[in-house]
């Protein structure tokens, strides 16, 4: 990381390459924060998040604890920022995969299980964000209600096709199903990573633990399988949706 001298002159002067020094201050801030940002992600995941500290930060990035506060509120802002990259390219993946033709329920079935799979590859993380998520109104999180809205949007979009196919109800509301699929979610990974032991064996005081296996989410993809027919049950054209 370059360091603008101070006392060069004006702030509005330029460099040897033609380039304002505004520029070189923001190119600086970026990359201040990028530092912090990869500080507090490293040691979030070796460390844990609730055992890191925002001096601990400041240090593996070379800054003052006054200048990580100047880029962000506290930890969870951090983390916010550390994890919604991930998340959005999860997303991105579940959808590029989303098996085009099969019914309604496989197509969620299929989302469903993406979105869990993206909490097991961080689950002590996963579930502090997943709190902020649920129960905060920060600022900072709202990328991530974005992302959310618009995964609500494309869900409804494949229940309003399900409609047509008469695979569910004429008379079901496909916005309101959507809300139901998003509470099931929600509510299912919350208790989900509260009651999980993630604590690696080899390093006891680690809070990060290790990712979890695919076969950890059985469990509650066998959750996910009896809400939806339930939720079918209810909601389903003549013989309910297929499978």
């Amino acid at each position: 990381m370059f360091i603008v001298p101070r006392g060069t002159g004006m702030a509005d002067s330029r460099r040897g390459d033609g380039t304002r020094s505004g520029t070189r201050r923001d190119h600086q801030k970026r990359e201040t924060r990028d530092a912090i940002q990869t500080a507090a992600y490293s040691l979030f995941e070796s460390q844990g998040f609730e055992a890191t500290t925002i001096r601990a930060i400041a240090s593996k990035a070379g800054v003052g604890v006054g200048t990580v506060h100047l880029h962000f509120n506290d930890k969870e802002s951090l983390l916010v920022e550390c994890l919604i990259d991930d998340l959005a390219e999860n997303d991105r993946r579940s959808w590029s995969s989303l098996p085009e033709g099969a019914p309604i329920r496989g197509q969620l079935l299929h989302l469903v299980r993406e979105a869990y799979l993206g909490w097991t590859r961080r689950p002590s993380l996963s579930r502090v964000l997943l709190r902020q998520m649920v129960l905060s109104q920060r600022p900072e999180l709202d990328r991530l209600r974005a992302l959310d809205a618009d995964v609500s949007r494309r869900i409804t979009g494949l229940l309003e096709d399900a409609k047509e196919r008469g695979e569910i109800r004429s008379d079901a509301d496909p916005a309101l199903t959507t809300k139901a699929i998003f509470s099931f979610y929600l509510t299912s990974s919350l208790n989900w990573l509260g009651g999980l032991k993630t604590d690696g064996p080899s390093e006891p005081g680690r809070e990060g633990g290790p990712a979890l296996s695919e076969g950890a989410l059985e469990p509650l993809m066998d959750e996910a399988r009896d809400f939806l027919d339930l939720l079918f049950t209810g909601i389903g054209g003549e013989g309910g949706a297929e499978r």
